[in-house]
């Protein structure tokens, strides 16, 4: 089969759609597991470089897209993320650890049943990872996210209705806990439960959660799905429920593609807009039945359907031009594309899409994971 190359590598958030990965994926996932267990690295929101002012074990993020044109005065630039705002460390550490967890759990679970020990190491490693990232009082992360995607200079430091595009790497370690729960240490399953609980309050009474809930817009959408992936960690029946119910509001609010993608029309960089609101409606949809024997409703299928044959249709802003002219854009629907496959019945590739150098130039491993999970 033939996927676009990226020239800039991607990575891309997705549901898990197959208990049965490609050999190809189970192999990739060894070596990252390898990978993992050969560091004895630790993720936490404390070890940033810059350290929440309210407290170090706050995440602290800042709005992305402000400049500072002259001391204190800040300027928006749409599309044009500043440097600067990646200095502060913690939401890279929380990707960090997400993706650690995902991957080590998938490990455990698809290739430890063919080396017990070797799994057993996975499983003491993701205790170790959440226990320094979660757990322990002097590098734990606070669950309420008061100062995510605070506005450059203001003080005291206040976070905002972004706050979920912060956090939204978290949902990988929601998902993939119920792979490993019944492994690990059921004090550790309990603390990390109680965590997503705290973490769901907040994002449901807190005025940051009002006013994301209020935009109705693809930060919504990210905010629903990492609630109904907590939801369903704690309660599988709840976190079904949320994500249902969030679709017969969607599909009411937002009819077709255009109203749904409104607000990234508007944007800079309305490609990469119209595909970052893929990535959350796509994880809602898997999260709206309980087995893998089960699929989303056609309703909600055709709803996705019409919105990747309508991102087709959008052209680039001028100021993303130079990525999409090189198969960026394309690529990335093609992880949708399988996704739809999957749901629809139709056959799905079982090898590595083929090309010279195709992975090498434009993939990360990660991303060879994921896709053979697909």
């Amino acid at each position: 089969m033939s996927l676009k190359v990226p020239k800039n590598p991607l990575e891309i958030l997705t549901p898990i759609l197959t208990s049965h990965p490609t050999p190809q994926a189970l192999q990739h996932l060894h070596d990252l597991c390898d990978e993992l267990l050969a560091s004895d690295e630790t993720f936490s929101v404390t070890f940033s470089k810059i350290p929440c002012p309210e407290g170090k074990n706050h995440l602290f993020t800042l709005k992305p897209h402000y400049w500072e044109i002259e001391p204190g005065k800040w300027e928006y630039r749409d599309g044009q993320r500043n440097p600067y705002c990646d200095l502060l460390g913690g939401q890279k550490q929380l990707e960090a650890m997400s993706r650690a967890v995902h991957t080590l759990s998938l490990g455990a679970v698809y290739l430890g049943a063919k080396d017990n020990e070797w799994q057993e190491r996975c499983l003491t490693r993701i205790e170790h990872v959440l226990n320094v990232f979660f757990v322990d009082e002097d590098t734990q992360m606070t669950p309420e996210v008061w100062y995510a995607q605070c506005q450059p200079g203001e003080n005291p430091a206040r976070g905002n209705y972004a706050f979920v595009i912060a956090v939204r790497n978290i949902l990988l370690v929601s998902q993939s806990l119920p792979l490993v729960q019944h492994k690990l240490s059921d004090t550790l399953v309990t603390q990390i439960k109680d965590w997503f609980k705290a973490q769901t309050e907040w994002m449901e009474t807190s005025e940051q959660g009002k006013a994301v809930r209020a935009m109705n817009n693809h930060h919504t959408t990210w905010y629903h799905a990492v609630l109904a992936s907590h939801l369903t960690c704690i309660d599988k029946k709840k976190g079904v429920s949320h994500a249902n119910q969030f679709f017969h509001q969607e599909i009411k609010d937002h009819p077709d593609p255009f109203t749904f993608n409104q607000y990234s029309l508007g944007r800079a960089r309305p490609r990469h807009s119209t595909l970052f609101a893929l990535e959350p409606i796509f994880i809602m949809a898997a999260l709206t039945y309980s087995s893998e024997l089960e699929k989303p409703s056609k309703k909600i299928f055709n709803y996705l359907t019409d919105l990747v044959n309508w991102a087709k249709t959008v052209e680039p802003g001028d100021i993303e031009r130079p990525l999409e002219e090189q198969g960026r854009f394309e690529a990335k629907l093609g992880w949708f594309e399988r996704m739809l496959k999957r749901w629809s019945g139709e056959e799905v590739a079982t090898i590595d899409p083929q090309g010279e150098n195709l992975w090498e130039e434009g993939w990360k491993k990660r991303m060879k994971v994921t896709w053979g999970f697909l």
